[in-house]
């Protein structure tokens, strides 16, 4: 006779957390972020409301938990192309950004992020918080010793600057019905690349 296996509270808590994340996941894709409600997803995971509410504070929670995952895809990627030069590493650090969001999110999704972002204050896409802004900044710090550029400019102006960029673009996508994002990517890594040259001919 087989025995049975048991699993702890911790175990059991992270499988739980996971089934309400894949089933919101998949019930976005199926219907849309705005269609779906929190009973919604707890009758598809086959939880209660009251199990729901302690993993999550809502749907955007979920959401922001997707993005932080991206993140972590970032920092993975990274790792891996870190003997690069820091101009390479930063084009390659933008660039992976742009992909990882593409596979990621449908552009319903980003602009669920946006107004997460608007209602809170707060920017999820590219805080300094994020660890995608301190990859930015440490990558903008070797870019700035290599080029031997001194003056006002530093890694957190520089990396901010970026950031700013990529904000404006992904912006532009968002509300603009006849870009593709992919035009939109390559526009921003080509804006990046000449940023960066003028900034060492003027540095």
């Amino acid at each position: 006779m087989k025995e049975k296996q048991y699993i702890t509270r911790k175990e059991q808590a992270v499988l739980t957390k996971k089934k309400i994340f894949d089933t919101t996941i998949f019930l976005i894709r199926k219907k849309g972020y705005s269609k779906i409600t929190i009973r919604e997803i707890c009758q598809n995971a086959e939880i209660s409301v009251g199990t729901f509410y302690l993993y999550f504070l809502s749907k955007d929670d979920i959401l922001l938990d997707l993005y932080s995952k991206v993140n972590q895809k970032l920092q993975d990627s990274a790792a891996i192309q870190n003997n690069d030069t820091p101009e390479k590493m930063l084009l390659f650090l933008v660039k992976a950004f742009w992909e990882q969001l593409e596979v990621s999110f449908e552009k319903e999704l980003l602009s669920e992020i946006y107004r997460i972002t608007l209602s809170q204050r707060k920017d999820m896409l590219l805080s300094e918080g994020q660890p995608f802004f301190q990859l930015l900044w440490e990558a903008s710090g070797l870019f700035l010793k290599e080029k031997s550029i001194g003056g006002t400019a530093g890694p957190d102006q520089l990396a901010k600057s970026i950031a700013v960029k990529i904000q404006g673009y992904l912006f532009h996508w968002l509300v603009t019905e006849d870009i593709s994002f992919s035009e939109t990517r390559e526009e921003c890594l080509e804006d990046l690349r000449q940023f960066l040259t003028n900034l060492y001919i003027t540095g």
